[in-house]
């Protein structure tokens, strides 16, 4: 049952749409045809007419119509120019802004990993200079003490060859002082 009302309700105004349609377009095409015969009367308007003539008040209502439907059209073309030069204007202006955003942005990331490469740079730099450094300070070590190593043994050597050959040492006073100097220093130590 209520699938025929929704039929019967969609027949009826499918019927009142096309009746509406047709008296709407009849009534354009009479209003066309109204303003097409007036527009040929007054165009035929009689030169000699005067100025009590019906067709002239006619005309002038027409024409003063026609100017004021004329200037409107042009104000909402105006009208509408001026909305759509705004839009464009607003969305410019939010382009260039979402782009200087970006701009930012990006040079704020760029100055940011420039400065953690450069720290990370330091650091490393830091940390080799330390490292050579005490490498440096180890070889020196490692040297001078090879160096004390060597001199103490060849010290000990002369004295050891010294104290074995007394016999020479006594025959020659001056072998006999270098010698007690060297025990001196071997000794001492």
């Amino acid at each position: 049952m209520h699938g025929v009302a929704d039929d019967v309700r969609r027949t009826v105004a499918k019927s009142e749409a096309i009746k509406a349609m047709d008296a709407e377009q009849a009534a354009r095409v009479h209003a066309l045809y109204f303003k097409t015969h007036i527009a040929n009367r007054i165009t035929k308007t009689d030169p000699g007419a005067g100025p009590d003539d019906p067709m002239l008040a006619v005309r002038e209502a027409l024409v003063r119509e026609v100017a004021q439907k004329e200037a409107l059209m042009a104000a909402e073309d105006e009208q509408m120019r001026r909305t759509i030069e705004e839009f464009k204007h607003t969305v410019s202006d939010e382009v260039r802004r979402a782009v200087a955003q970006k701009e930012v942005k990006a040079a704020t990331e760029l100055e940011q990993a420039q400065r953690v490469t450069r720290q990370r740079l330091s650091a490393v730099g830091e940390e080799l200079e330390r490292t050579v450094a005490q490498m440096e300070a180890l070889k020196a070590m490692d040297i001078e003490q090879a160096q004390r190593v060597q001199a103490d043994y060849f010290k000990r050597m002369v004295a050891g060859h010294i104290a074995t050959d007394q016999e020479l040492s006594s025959a020659n006073p001056l072998l006999k002082a270098v010698q007690d100097q060297l025990v001196a220093e071997v000794s001492n130590k």
